[in-house]
């Protein structure tokens, strides 16, 4: 039986009788720490000097415990002395369970029983399956026969039942349905491979192997992708008309310029759902002239080369929450942001080349976060009036050299943050909700109104 098998019947077998001793220690691989081991034993940090000789308190404590230890994949036989000296030291009834693909291990070490694993029966597999799918769930008689098709389609395979186990938990049977109609479709030994990847991501690698079995011919008609090659051929063909979440990172070499090129412009005709977007990175100037918009509600572009949002006509932006466009270096201004009369939370921050803020972003009566940190090109923030409910103005390392008086109108506003503005000579009267007031290093400030009894020091 494969290594990672072993490793789940040893992890198994340790919660299933962990609750019958006194002391527990589960370590994986041979480089555990003999340190470590007895630390976790004894619940406090072990010093031992000397590996071969433990302190005598020590050899007395573990002399009277009973205790659990599970050693998981062990192949020298030189490393169960070297890590526990001798098993015979621990109290009476304790038990050192050791998994291995070299049965003189076992041998050389005086084991008092060994096991040869091989493929579970199916009652065997069955309650290993329910074990992990259900937990204390009162419902398990409901998914009988359920639980036995996913168990004779794992085929006794310790590792793809905890994973399908763990994958289906918590899911109505309709989910179940869906999910065996998808695994006839895919084998179990494929399912196998994709785990023995990496058993830490073994969950997330199978839930996206078994979505890229939906449609293996036609990416386009997957309910996800996360495969660059998949999604590009997909936009580039125009499939991808029900598009609603997209998120691209990574930053964009020259080998794939191209490529990234190609998929931005591709949204265009293939974005009308779109929920979601974030790129970073974005590589085109802005977004293309027939950019779907109306459903967005959350846009997400940093780092990127983008120098307008778009150019044409004002965007329907009604469901758009967020709009972060964070160390976009190109930026030069903002649209008319006015039909974005939901946003919430508008993110500037490092945007260098940006000049002037359109004063629709101050009449939108549900922002609550504004940041134009270290925005150094803009000198002014002029406003007659701004968002009733802004809570969090950040202007760190920006260039003003006075803020509006009409801040003092921002009457749900508890944070604001002017640290570091080198030329700010003025702040004017604050708002009494004012809480947090940062104004670090404004080597230029000249005058401050009254503070607000608000203040949290």
């Amino acid at each position: 039986m494969a290594d990672n098998d072993k490793t789940t019947l040893a992890e198994e077998v340790f919660k299933k009788l962990q609750s019958e001793y006194d002391e527990k220690s589960s370590k994986h691989g041979i480089d555990s720490l003999q340190k470590e081991i007895f630390s976790r034993l004894l619940e406090n940090v072990v010093k031992i000097d000397n590996p071969n000789a433990f302190p005598i308190d020590v050899d007395r404590r573990i002399g009277s415990m009973k205790v659990l230890i599970v050693l998981d994949d062990v192949n020298d036989s030189d490393h169960l002395q070297k890590l526990l000296r001798t098993p015979y030291k621990f109290g009476l009834g304790s038990r050192i369970i050791v998994t291995t693909r070299y049965v003189q291990v076992l041998n050389a070490n005086k084991a008092n029983e060994t096991n040869q694993l091989g493929e579970f029966s199916l009652d065997k597999a069955l309650e290993l399956f329910n074990l992990n799918a259900f937990k204390q769930s009162d419902h398990q008689w409901e998914y009988d026969e359920l639980s036995k098709r996913v168990v004779n389609y794992a085929k006794g395979n310790p590792l793809v039942l905890k994973v399908l186990a763990q994958l289906l938990c918590g899911k109505n049977k309709e989910e179940w349905e869906g999910m065996l109609d998808t695994l006839k479709r895919m084998p179990p030994a494929d399912v196998y491979k994709v785990m023995k990847l990496t058993m830490h991501e073994s969950l997330q690698e199978m839930a996206l192997e078994i979505v890229r079995r939906e449609s293996s011919e036609d990416p386009g008609s997957c309910s996800r992708l996360w495969d660059p090659n998949d999604i590009f051929e997909a936009l580039k063909n125009d499939k991808m008309n029900r598009l609603q979440f997209l998120e691209i990172s990574g930053k964009c070499e020259k080998d794939c310029f191209d490529k990234h090129s190609i998929l931005a412009e591709g949204l265009q005709i293939s974005a009308n759902e779109l929920r979601f977007l974030c790129w970073y990175h974005y590589p085109l100037k802005s977004l293309p002239e027939n950019f779907s918009a109306e459903k967005l509600v959350i846009l997400k572009l940093p780092k990127g080369e983008i120098k307008n949002l778009w150019h044409g006509v004002k965007k329907n932006l009604v469901n758009l929450k967020e709009l972060n466009l964070t160390d976009s270096k190109m930026l030069e201004e903002l649209p008319d942001l006015s039909n974005a009369r939901n946003l919430e939370v508008l993110v500037l921050e490092g945007c260098s080349m940006l000049t002037t803020v359109h004063s629709s972003i101050f009449s939108l009566g549900k922002l609550e976060k504004l940041n134009l940190q270290d925005c150094t090109s803009l000198t002014t923030l002029a406003s007659d009036s701004f968002a009733s409910k802004l809570q969090l103005l950040l202007l760190e390392g920006s260039v003003f050299k006075k803020l509006p008086s009409s801040i003092k109108d921002l009457m749900q506003l508890s944070h604001l943050n002017v640290s570091y503005c080198s030329k700010l000579q003025e702040i004017p009267k604050l708002p009494p909700s004012l809480q947090i007031l940062d104004a670090r290093n404004c080597s230029s400030l000249q005058t401050l109104e009254e503070l607000p009894s608000s203040l949290k020091f």
